[in-house]
């Protein structure tokens, strides 16, 4: 089921009735890279929650306690979640969440959370968040929280695995909590978190994969969570599924590796100066190079006199990684001067070589 692009609710009018998917729904959402889809909620429980299949490419917003729930088999990726309540809760996870950003901006807020109670014996059950961005700004704010409880002979470990996320609370980033005899531990690898803001001591399994250095936001106060390219994070990613997507849609691994959060950082094309190989009474045959850095290329070779566009040679291929493009311009006037540059563009970016000064021969 697509949803079309727009908004369900507004801020100013939010809808008060919980949003469920499941009942035999196997794909909800907007589009990859698409127009966005937003729902906006107020109401006091769950504002959406995905009880089966998979909940895309959509943003929910709640004053209630929580924004988005999953429970297996549902589960979500490539969502934004945010709750504004104070204890509000980003996403619950009960399943997983992938590519995805949870947030908190309520006082006791938690980003993402599992929190499970055993009356029976439940084993071990296993939760993840990968390439998630999580950030309580609230007072007393926490990134990611694991807690099991048992009562009544109940049995319960709970696994809670974390990777390639962005973890940060305004007063802790990991808390794993245990009860009643159950378990709760969060597995934590190539993530950035705080080691010296958790809560939980050896519950917190972690390794020499994570960092601990602050995340770099184009503008985290006004809710943009794509990283800058100084960031500590940029490639320092597990490898990924190929044809894998980040919360934008674009594709997941670009650079080296991918990146920890629920954004890959898009890198404009390089390419070089025109390189002119021979030059003829009516012609001038040359090559560029450059390199696409992970995203499909297309280049363009411009032959300007004056301002004017003279001939704009546009290469069929679209490369991903490093490529070298021949060309060769023909039926020229013997004897004038011309300026040569080639252009590159991705959905990185688009990039100019610097122009070259050419004359055809006498």
């Amino acid at each position: 089921m697509v949803l079309e692009p727009g908004s369900y609710g507004t801020p100013a009018n939010p809808l008060a009735t919980a949003l469920t998917a499941g009942g035999g729904i196997t794909d909800i959402g907007g589009t990859p890279g698409g127009a966005p889809v937003a729902i906006y909620s107020t109401n006091n429980g769950t504002a959406f929650t995905v009880a089966g299949g998979t909940l895309h490419d959509v943003t929910v917003v709640t004053s209630g306690s929580t924004a988005l729930a999953t429970t297996a088999p549902g589960i979500a990726t490539r969502v934004t979640a945010l709750s504004t309540a104070a204890g509000g809760v980003g996403c619950d996870v009960g399943s997983s969440v992938t590519d995805s950003v949870c947030l908190a901006s309520g006082a006791d807020g938690v980003a993402a959370q599992t929190v499970l109670v055993a009356h029976q014996n439940l084993g071990t059950v296993s939760t993840a968040v990968r390439n998630v961005t999580a950030e309580a700004t609230g007072s007393g704010g926490t990134g990611f929280r694991a807690s099991a409880g048992a009562t009544g002979g109940g049995v319960l470990t709970l696994n809670f695995d974390a990777t390639n996320d962005i973890v940060h609370g305004a007063t802790t980033d990991l808390d794993a909590e245990s009860s009643g005899g159950a378990t709760a531990t969060i597995f934590v690898r190539h993530s950035d978190f705080d080691p010296a803001r958790t809560v939980g001591g050896d519950a917190i399994d972690s390794d020499a994969t994570n960092i601990s250095a602050a995340p770099l936001f184009l503008n985290a106060a006004n809710g943009n969570f794509r990283e800058r390219p100084a960031s500590p994070t940029v490639d320092k990613g597990a490898s990924r599924p190929a044809g894998d997507l980040d919360r934008a849609g674009n594709p997941r691994t670009v650079g080296a590796g991918p990146d920890i959060g629920g954004y890959e950082l898009l890198v404009k094309p390089t390419i070089s100066a025109v390189v002119v190989t021979k030059r003829t009474r009516h012609s001038v045959l040359g090559y560029v190079k450059g390199n696409a850095h992970g995203l499909a290329t297309h280049v363009e070779i411009l032959l300007t006199r004056h301002g004017q566009v003279k001939i704009a040679l546009k290469e069929p291929q679209a490369f991903t990684h490093g490529f070298r493009v021949r060309f060769a311009m023909r039926s020229l006037p013997k004897h004038t001067t011309f300026r040569l540059h080639a252009v590159a563009k991705s959905i990185g970016g688009t990039t100019r070589s610097p122009s070259k000064r050419v004359t055809t021969r006498r």
